[in-house]
């Protein structure tokens, strides 16, 4: 199934669409329709998705490997959170926004 939708274009876009149209032999009207459909990205499966995650996960092992071959020490990521966070504590503590607000 179809949709109509109605696109606004510049003369010279227009003659530009239509000039591609007829070296395709096609119509402006399918032309406009495959170059936006080329145009969208396409909706990616579960499958896909996984893999693209895998991949990533894979990168960054790869990365920390890296890492660990160049001297550099690993580090605890929630001891690093948690330090930053008491850290942001402290530097706003004066703030108004900082301050707890109770209801009476």
């Amino acid at each position: 199934m179809t949709t109509a939708i109605t696109i606004h274009l510049q003369p010279e876009q227009l003659a530009a669409l239509e000039a591609e149209a007829l070296r395709r032999g096609t119509t402006a009207d399918r032309l406009a329709s495959e170059l936006v459909a080329h145009q969208l990205p396409r909706a990616e499966t579960k499958a896909e998705r996984i893999a693209r995650m895998r991949h990533a996960l894979d990168e960054a092992e790869r990365f920390r490997r890296s890492l660990r071959a160049a001297g550099v020490p690993s580090i605890d990521a929630v001891e690093a959170i948690r330090r930053a966070r008491e850290e942001l504590e402290e530097r706003t503590a004066g703030w108004p926004s900082s301050q707890t607000q109770t209801s009476s």
